[in-house]
């Protein structure tokens, strides 16, 4: 149908496949982007198409990181940390992993506070 024929949905879909290639070569997984559960349905991009594709992908990301001055990313650590923070309504920590004391408090005051926002505008609309 027209919906899988769509060019921002053909480029969502090439660019799931990219970010699990790309992670794949790492030997990182992330299930929260991208699954691949689907990747051998044939609106995934198969074969010589997808090495093509993340090609242009790279040439991509490495025209913009150089126009824009962008570094590349260094992780600080090479150990896996699932981290989230449960937030109640009012903005105060229900649950959470995060790794670091000081930067759970520093998340904690970020989420809050745009939670906090995002209930003024609420009440503003």
């Amino acid at each position: 149908g027209a919906y899988w024929k769509d060019i921002a949905e053909m480029f969502a879909r090439s660019f799931e496949c990219y970010v699990y290639d790309k992670l794949k070569e790492k030997n990182r997984v992330n299930n929260y982007l991208v699954s691949g559960g689907m990747f051998s349905h044939p609106v995934y991009p198969q074969g010589q198409e997808r090495i093509y594709i993340n090609k242009c992908f790279d040439n991509l990301i490495y025209a913009i990181k150089e126009h824009l001055s962008i570094k590349s990313f260094e992780p600080f650590t090479d150990k896996r940390a699932d981290e989230y923070i449960d937030l109640t309504e009012k903005g105060s920590v229900n649950k959470g992993v995060i790794v670091g004391k000081e930067r759970k408090l520093k998340l904690a005051k970020i989420r809050a506070k745009a939670i906090r926002i995002k209930q003024k505008q609420l009440k503003i609309s």
